[in-house]
């Protein structure tokens, strides 16, 4: 059982909406430097498998988007559950997350947070909680098509999108404390083109 000092302590930083703002940007960070790798992927071997075993070759390890995909998903969760956490729900509760943020119910919590969504978003968050869920399996809980796709580029830039908004409702909930952090484009967080 952890102490008083160690439980005051964690309520304190699951209250504070800039903990999870600044854990969904390391998240984010992480995910852009693999995803402008990614990029630079040649397409026609993305996928494919050597005709006959070959050292691993260090620099064409990363070779799938699922990975890159869980963390904008991750992210976009703290970003939605750092909004909540801004309109007052309390995150932990007696030592333990609040059952209503121990999800990644990615559209749940975007509804509880009175975040307005369209069909193309809420399938993308659906997309993104396969990811979340399942991502760091080579197999999900279910056969999925959605997981053994690769990344669709537009999809990033919706990604994008829904990351901007979420930090523009913290911002509006809560002026005074973001102003500490400057806003930015978040998909160029960690974007140099050093490797």
């Amino acid at each position: 059982m952890a102490d008083h000092s160690t439980l005051d302590t964690y309520r304190k930083l699951g209250q504070m909406p800039i903990a999870w703002q600044l854990t969904a940007r390391e998240l984010i960070c992480a995910a852009n430097v693999l995803y402008r790798r990614y990029r630079k992927m040649d397409p026609a071997t993305l996928h494919k498998a050597p005709e006959r075993p070959q050292p691993l070759d260090l620099h064409r390890f990363h070779t799938s988007a699922k990975p890159i995909l869980v963390l904008y998903g991750l992210a976009i969760e703290n970003l939605a559950k750092a909004v909540l956490v801004a309109q007052g729900v309390d995150a932990t509760t007696a030592g333990a997350l609040n059952r209503k943020l121990k999800h990644h119910n990615l559209s749940q919590l975007f509804r509880e947070a009175r975040i307005t969504l369209d069909a193309e978003t809420s399938a993308l968050l659906d997309r993104l909680q396969d990811f979340v869920e399942a991502g760091k399996y080579p197999v999900g809980a279910r056969a999925a098509p959605e997981l053994l796709d690769g990344m669709m580029f537009d999809e990033v830039k919706r990604i994008g999108r829904l990351l901007d908004t979420l930090e523009d409702s913290l911002r509006a909930l809560k002026p005074g404390i973001f102003d500490t952090i400057s806003k930015t484009v978040l998909l160029e967080l960690c974007a140099t083109d050093e490797m």
